[in-house]
């Protein structure tokens, strides 16, 4: 291999990764709704800090995040590191999947219902404090909390009037986040939604499209050489 081969390896290499860390930062990727909501939520993205793998890309990471809910399945969409990712979880059947297409690739990686189990176990009920303030986000009013996990804390801005539905990381919270400000694996964000609307989601948006390299998350860590 010359060595331009190596080096688009290695920058290969290095977007999977990013990608992958950005996956697991956003609290929204395991979105969970009660079988009455169906439609689409939009986040506004800005990063206050950064894990130094991260470092070199910041005007490839998303700016917006878009949330596509049906039932007891999330989906979540991003344009990243001059690509696309997209993960979705289905809370009946415990499994989901995360779609990354850059860097001339296109992986599929599956999330086994093992996966999903263990991470369930690990978590641990969050202690949430409620304050007195509120504030309008998306035409929604929303009231503040703040939500300490093994985590940290994180500030959330959660609104009651789209009680037909639960955040799973939130599962206790009397409502549902708009906005939050997080911080978690060296990365620190805030997410604000910007557009909530109710209708129709396609149901082939929860599947794996054609085209895909399908990989679990062992074969992605083996291939990053984790």
């Amino acid at each position: 291999m010359n060595t331009l081969n190596l080096r688009m390896a290695a920058v290969r290499k290095r977007a999977m990764h990013a990608a992958l860390m950005i996956a697991m930062c956003f609290p929204t990727v395991f979105a969970m709704a009660q079988d009455t909501f169906e439609g689409h939520i939009e986040y506004a993205i800005k990063y206050v800090e950064m894990p130094e793998e991260m470092k070199g890309f910041e005007s490839m990471l998303p700016s917006t995040m878009h949330m596509r809910i049906k039932g007891k399945k999330a989906r979540i969409e991003q344009d990243v590191l001059g690509g696309s990712q997209v993960v979705v979880a289905d809370d009946d059947n415990k499994t989901g999947f995360v779609l990354m297409d850059m860097m001339g690739q296109k992986i599929a990686v599956q999330l086994s219902k093992e996966e999903f189990e263990a991470e369930e176990e690990q978590k641990e009920k969050p202690q949430i404090k409620y304050l007195e303030e509120t504030k309008t986000v998306a035409g929604y009013t929303c009231h503040k909390a703040m939500v300490t996990d093994a985590n940290g804390t994180t500030t959330l801005w959660y609104t009651k009037e789209l009680g037909m539905f639960k955040h799973k990381d939130y599962e206790t919270l009397d409502g549902f986040p708009l906005e939050y400000e997080t911080a978690q694996n060296n990365m620190h964000l805030n997410m604000q939604a910007t557009v909530v609307e109710k209708g129709s989601v396609a149901d082939n948006l929860f599947t794996i499209p054609d085209g895909y390299q399908v990989m679990s998350m062992d074969d992605l860590k083996g291939m990053m050489g984790e």
